[in-house]
């Protein structure tokens, strides 16, 4: 009878344990499609707005010359789950530590352009200050360490429009594109952002990426400092 009782009390258990495993994946999962959620809304919303102002513009004969700069966009990772766990006023304040951050590396020729929820943009004509920038941000985020989230950055280099204090064109949207499949805690650039900055960095590649909105592959690059540890793979 005993023997009986244990069996079915391990039974129980493993299933249990079943369970839960089922449940913890399943909320991996809406994690997962909660983030992809959140940045697809924020790019239509982002477009919407630069359609509007483009719009605008065009009505008042105002859009600027093209010029060539370096986009870069950094983001908090994991966002979606902390908003989930804190409440609306630490939110706010890890926010505004992100403002602080990105404020703090926007030197010339480095400008900050706007931030969006939990992402900054900024723009630069050199390229190696932008990467420089974006070094600095993401270092800064990881010596904060359980106390805010880890940043990436993404750099993508190209001709854009400058209309109202905004940039728009293909960098901006390949930036953004690179900073959602970062790693989190790295620097990632295309490689016409890779070809124009210094030697003062080390690259390592990190493979060719079909990323949405863009016909052909991308090939990435994973910026450091060159006295970085290495790792085993790119």
């Amino acid at each position: 009878m005993r023997s009986r009782r244990s069996g079915g009390a391990s039974a129980q258990a493993r299933w249990t344990r079943r369970v839960e495993g089922c449940a913890q994946r399943i909320k991996l999962a809406c994690l997962k499609t909660q983030e992809e959620v959140r940045l697809a809304l924020r790019d239509e919303l982002e477009q919407v707005r630069r359609d509007v102002i483009g719009a605008a513009d065009l009505a008042a004969g105002e859009i600027e010359a093209t010029t060539e700069v370096a986009v870069c966009f950094a983001d908090l990772v994991g966002f979606t789950k902390l908003g989930e766990q804190l409440e609306t006023e630490e939110l706010g304040l890890i926010a505004g530590r992100l403002e602080e951050l990105a404020t703090a590396v926007a030197e010339p020729p480095v400008r900050l352009v706007k931030l969006i929820g939990d992402a900054a943009m900024l723009v630069c004509g050199d390229t190696a200050a932008m990467v420089e920038a974006a070094m600095r941000m993401v270092e800064a985020a990881e010596r904060a360490g359980t106390h805010f989230p880890r940043l990436r950055a993404g750099i993508a280099f190209g001709s854009v429009h400058a209309q109202s204090g905004d940039y728009y064109g293909r960098p901006v949207n390949l930036a953004s594109r690179l900073t959602a499949v970062a790693r989190p805690g790295s620097v990632l650039l295309d490689e016409a952002a890779k070809e124009r900055a210094d030697e003062g960095f080390r690259y390592s590649y990190a493979g060719e990426k079909q990323l949405k909105g863009f016909d052909s592959r991308t090939r990435l690059y994973r910026a450091r400092r060159p006295d970085a540890p290495r790792r085993s793979k790119p």
